[in-house]
Order: structure tokens, then C-alpha cells, then sequence
């Protein structure tokens, strides 16, 4: 190549590097002819000229190929890198968290005699913050630091970042006041305040947040939709909607303009606190100015309408989506799905069972463990049983839920059999259920008058390698009382103390009403006595019961008065 052509493809290639990020490039490919060009050339055009192209390539994620381009441009072609060249290489190893490859590098650098900077490290850091590896990326900028390396804008961000990841926002905002104090280059930007309001907003700091909040402003730093979808959650979470009024009402003011995540997550925080009609008209707000919903906005309003009943509302919304071009999804359906069963309406439920065939949705997990619930509600047993072998048989692997959904229903429907059944079968495929399944199963098993199977199956869980959980242990006293077997229920008590559980209100109450309904009056005060000095309540049944023994002639003064204090008590806190 004639040397005016060098010159003049040299800086081809120079400009479109520089302008890639405005449509030089189309396509990774485009980098790479260029790149196989320039090796071509001899003399070998500078380091510089590569490293540009290599770059160029780092940003369309193409990490693998850079480090193959590199390794033959600088071990085949033998063009020395400099440092440049093998702090993109350390980029790309620690983009694929190849971290030993890049600190691999981190010698030869050293060796080569270049001077080692915070640029290097900065993928380190980001590489493990990346990957949820916290700790690991603040010690590392700690020990740069101490190092006396300087630290960039970049590197205060990506810690600060990994710091809130893990709650630790104390420590990021120490270092967002070291970053002050740094000033220059250091100084923290729109990210950074950003990432630390989001972070105490999660923390239900919101007056915190409210307070760098005004600080990026007088710093003349403009907050963006970020920080403010972030001051709106933050306000929501806490109940404080006036505040969370204001605070839009200043973000429109300030010619922010909300996005689709802002507004749907608005709606979704109104829905959650059955504030549906706001929801609504903040919709219709910010539709006004632009905010068009999506898919995550219409159906989290279709579930507000649901939780409330307004299941009509839900499915004409449902259809209102599909003239607005958003077309209903698999969670949209199932929602709609889910609102039907709630009020057993399992009919309309199926309809849209069709619905979603003629629009090619295939029903998922969700869709059955939904119907096979609200067919039990319905007291449609076999209905339910039905659903399951046919989610078999379309391929869909019955989860945690799906069987605790069954074998609830079964047990309710009277079919404990059938329940043991699956379990055994389940057992012998080398399934393994959780705690949850079996309280179920030895609740059924009593309330059908089967206790000696339901202690069995209790005794057993160990070998199963199950710990009993509070609820289990309910479950057994429940059953062992109304069984008769009080002494055992109160070994039972015993023994869970002693298993390193501690009897929560609902046993206490369990015990005593037992207790009761077996007329040992003296156990049942004993154990009132022993709830009230660990702060506990009687539940409604239980005060009920208390209050009828008062006009029972075999209960002492003390006793009597026991009650009254205990009833007394617990209306006086039921008020509070």
C-alpha cells in the first residue's frame, strides 16, 4: 500500500473509531475486517490504531474475540502491547470473570515496567460486584487505597454500587463524603446519588433519602426519573402518599417526564394498599402526558380489580388491552384466572382456558395450580384431580405448591387415602416434599379420626430429614386434643422446648382450649397463667371459652379473677 493510501486508511479507521458510537459501526464484523487489514499492513501500523479497533469491539460485548485478537496481534504479530492494550484485555477477562487471567496480567504489566493505575483495577472491582461478591470488592478497593492508589469517579461509583447491594449503605455514604472531600474528577454525579437514595429508600430511611435528595439539587446536580421513581417508592412503601403527590407533581414541574416503570410502579403500590381508584387515575394522569402503559401496568391494576372482587371490571379490562395493541400475556390470563376461582367462579375460569388456545398462550404451572385450588374451593374434587393428570400429560412437572394445593384439597374433600397414595408413589420416584406437605397430611390424617397413622407419619419425619416446625407441632397438639390424648399434647409441649422451639401464642392457646374441651380446668388455668407471664394473648375462641367458665362453680376466685385480668388485658391491647 502506497504510503499516501496508509495514511489515508489509517485515519479512515481512526475516524470511524471515534465516531462509532454515533453509527460508525453496524456490526461487530465491520471492526473485525478492519482489524485484519491493519494486521496486513507492514510496517504494522501503531499499538494505538489497534487498541482503538479492540475497543471499539469491548463495547459491543464481544469480549472473547477481543482476547483472541489480542493474543495474535501481540504473541503472532509480535506488536508489543502497552498498557492500554492490556488494561482492555484485564476488561475483557474480568467482563467473562476470568479473574485469574486478569490479575495474571496485573504481573506482566508490572513487568513490562508500566506504572500500575486505579483504571486497571476498576474491572476488578466491577467484576465483583457484578457477580454479588461484595465484601470481596471493598476490601480490594480498601487495599488499593492504602496502597496510596487513587481511586476514580468510576471506582467510587462501582464500590458505593456493591455496597448498597448489601445494605451497607452507612459505608457508602462515607465514601460519597470521601468523594467530596476528593473533589476534581471525583466528584459524585446523578449514579451515585441515585444509587444511594434507592438504597435508603429500601431501607425505609426516606428522610435520608429526602435529604440528599435536596443536596444533589443545591449541588446543581438534576435529579432524573431514576431518582425520582425511586423517592415515589421509597414514599409509597411508607404510606405517605401526599408526600409522594408532591414529590410527581415537582418531577413534572422539573420537566422530568415519568417513564412506564415509574407509572406502573405507582399502580402496583396503590393496588397493594386497595387504593384502586387512584390507581386509575394515575393512569389516566400520566397518560396525558405520554406515559403509555404496558403490559406489568394493565395487569397489575387487573389484580387490584380482582382482590376486590370486581372481577367483571378485570375481564373488560382485559379486553380494553387488546384495542389498545397489548395484547394479554400468560400472567395477565392467569390473573383474570386467579379472580374467577377466588369467588368460585371456576366456569368463566376455564372459558378463558379457550381464550388463551385461540390466541396460542399455552397454560403454564400457575394456570393449573390456580384451577386445581379453585376447583377444590368449588368442591369440585374429581375436578381437581382431573387437572392434575391432565398437567402431567402436557408435559408440566407438578412443584412445591401444586402439591400442597392437592393433597390440602384432598384432605379437606375427605380423601386422605388418595393423598397417602401420592405420597408414597411420589417417595418411591425419589421426590422429596417439604415440612409443609406433611403438616397437611397429619392434619387430615386426625381430622378423620386418625391419630395413631398421624403420630406415625410425625415420628417419622426425622428419618425423612425433617425438623418439625412451629406450625407441626400445632398441627400435633391440635390433633392429640381433640383426640383426648392431653397428657401427650403437653409431653408434646415439653418436648418441643426441649427440641430448641419455642411455644409461640397459637400453642399456648391450642393447649388451653384442649385442656378445656377435655374439662381438666386446673391444666387449662396453669397454662393461662404460664401464657400471660410470657406476654401472650388469648385468641377469640380461647377468651370465648374462658368467659363461659366464669359461671362454673368449680372454679376458684383466683382462677376467676385470672380470667378477668386476661380478658381485661387483651381487650385493653385489642384497643391499643
Amino acid at each position: 500500500m502506497a504510503a499516501g493510501n496508509r495514511s489515508l486508511f489509517l485515519e479512515s479507521v481512526r475516524q470511524q473509531c471515534r465516531c462509532w458510537m454515533r453509527g460508525g459501526f453496524r456490526n461487530p464484523q465491520e471492526p473485525l475486517n478492519l482489524f485484519h487489514q491493519l494486521a496486513a499492513m507492514r510496517p504494522l501500523p501503531s499499538v494505538i490504531d489497534f487498541n482503538s479497533l479492540l475497543a471499539s469491539i469491548v463495547k459491543m460485548k464481544h469480549h472473547s474475540t477481543v482476547i483472541y485478537l489480542s493474543h495474535h496481534l501481540h504473541s503472532s504479530l509480535g506488536l508489543r502491547p502497552d498498557l492500554y492494550s492490556l488494561n482492555i484485555l484485564i476488561n475483557c477477562y474480568c467482563r467473562l470473570n476470568r479473574l485469574d487471567f486478569a490479575f495474571s496480567l496485573v504481573g506482566k504489566i508490572m513487568k513490562l515496567g508500566f506504572e500500575l493505575d486505579s483504571v486497571t483495577f476498576n474491572p476488578f472491582i466491577n467484576s465483583l460486584v457484578s457477580t454479588n461478591q461484595f465484601k470481596q470488592a471493598a476490601e480490594l478497593f480498601h487495599g488499593l487505597v492504602r496502597d496510596g492508589f487513587r481511586p476514580t469517579g468510576v471506582t467510587y461509583g462501582t464500590v458505593i454500587k456493591g455496597l448498597c447491594g448489601t445494605g451497607n449503605t452507612a459505608a457508602a455514604i462515607q465514601l460519597l463524603r470521601r468523594m467530596d472531600e476528593e473533589g476534581g474528577l471525583c466528584q459524585p454525579g446523578i449514579v451515585v446519588y441515585s444509587t444511594l437514595i434507592d438504597s435508603l429508600c429500601k431501607d425505609k430511611f426516606i428522610v435520608e433519602a429526602l435529604n440528599l435528595f435536596e443536596e444533589m439539587k443545591n449541588k446543581g446536580i438534576s435529579p432524573d426519573v431514576v431518582t425520582y421513581t425511586s423517592l415515589l417508592r421509597g414514599l409509597c412503601n411508607l404510606g405517605r402518599w401526599e408526600e409522594a403527590k408532591t414529590i410527581l407533581n415537582n418531577m413534572l414541574e422539573s420537566g422530568v417526564a415519568p417513564n412506564v416503570h415509574t407509572l406502573s410502579m405507582l399502580v402496583d403500590m396503590y393496588c397493594k394498599e386497595g387504593m384502586v381508584g387512584e390507581a386509575q387515575a394515575i393512569i389516566k394522569a400520566l397518560r396525558m402526558k405520554g406515559v403509555v402503559p404496558d403490559i406489568f401496568t394493565y395487569t397489575t391494576l387487573m389484580d387490584g380489580y380482582c382482590s376486590q372482587g370486581r372481577i367483571e371490571e378485570a375481564s373488560k379490562l382485559l379486553d380494553f388491552m387488546v384495542t389498545e395493541g397489548c395484547e394479554p400475556n400468560i400472567v395477565s390470563y392467569n390473573t383474570l384466572i386467579n379472580g374467577y376461582c377466588r369467588i368460585n367462579n371456576v366456569e368463566k375460569a376455564f372459558n378463558l382456558i379457550g381464550d388463551m388456545s385461540l390466541k396460542g398462550i399455552t397454560p403454564d404451572i400457575v394456570t393449573y395450580n390456580t384451577l386445581i385450588q379453585g376447583s377444590y374451593k368449588a368442591k369440585k374434587p374429581q375436578l381437581a384431580l382431573k387437572l392434575f393428570t391432565e398437567m402431567q400429560a402436557s408435559g408440566l412437572t407438578p412443584d412445591r405448591f401444586t402439591h400442597a394445593v392437592l393433597m390440602d384439597g384432598l384432605c379437606r374433600s375427605g380423601q386422605i387415602d388418595k393423598a397417602m397414595t401420592i405420597l408414597q408413589k411420589c417417595e418411591k420416584k425419589g421426590l422429596h416434599f417439604d415440612i409443609v406437605i406433611y403438616n397437611i397430611l397429619i392434619d387430615g390424617l386426625f381430622e378423620t379420626g386418625r391419630h395413631s397413622s398421624a403420630v406415625e407419619l410425625f415420628s417419622s419425619l426425622p428419618t425423612k430429614n425433617l425438623q418439625p416446625c412451629i406450625r407441626t407441632y400445632c398441627v400435633m397438639l391440635k390433633g392429640l386434643c381433640k383426640t383426648g390424648l392431653q397428657v401427650e399434647a403437653i409431653e408434646l409441649l415439653t418436648r418441643m422446648e426441649e427440641n430448641g422451639l419455642c411455644p409461640n401464642e397459637a400453642s399456648y392457646n391450642i393447649i388451653i382450649r384442649g385442656l378445656l374441651y377435655n374439662d381438666d380446668i386446673s391444666k387449662a388455668m396453669h397454662y393461662v397463667n404460664v401464657m400471660k407471664g410470657k406476654g401472650f394473648s388469648a385468641s377469640v375462641s380461647t377468651t370465648a371459652k374462658l368467659f363461659n367458665l366464669m359461671c362454673d362453680d368449680r372454679l376458684d376466685e383466683s382462677s376467676k379473677e385470672l380470667i378477668r385480668r386476661s380478658i381485661l388485658h387483651d381487650k385493653a391491647t385489642e384497643i391499643k
